[in-house]
Formats: C-alpha cells, structure tokens, sequence
C-alpha cells in the first residue's frame, strides 16, 4: 500500500511540474504575441505617419491606436484628390 501512495506522489509531483511548464510557456507566448503586436503597430506608425503627418507613441495602447489610426485615415482622406470619374 505505501508503494501505491509513493507512486500516486510521485505521479502528482510530474503533473505539478508539467502543469508549470505548460503555464510559462503560455506565458512565454503572450509576451512574444504582445511584442510581435507593438512591432506592427510601430511598422504601421512608421508607414501611414508619412502620409497623415502625425506621430503615435502609445504602442502598447491599444485603443489609442485605433484612434490615431482613424484619425490618420480621415486626414488622408480629406487631403486626398477625387478620384476621376471614367
């Protein structure tokens, strides 16, 4: 009967530690997701900024993106010639 708690023990320290490593690896993937997001985000900074004129440095705002982004796009738009009719 000891030698059945000992392996049970055993067994439950493995999925403890399995349990640990599948954590920070999930972990280790969020930071690299965030990170791989504020990449973009500063690369589509980098490009549509040219065009609006207009600088961003709340990367890691996700909102504030999305705003500086709409905004950008609406000043692109309104300085933009019509297209020719055909």
């Amino acid at each position: 009967m000891k030698q059945v708690f000992s392996e049970f023990h055993t067994f439950e320290k493995e999925e403890e530690n399995i349990r640990k490593e599948l954590l920070q690896r999930n972990y280790t993937l969020l930071g690299k997701t965030e990170k791989t997001v504020i990449a973009d985000r500063k690369r589509v900074v980098a490009k549509v900024g040219r065009f609006a004129k207009k600088s961003f440095k709340a990367f890691g705002d996700e909102t504030a993106f999305f705003e500086w982004l709409k905004e950008c796009a609406s000043q692109v738009e309104e300085g933009a010639p019509a297209a020719p009719v055909l």
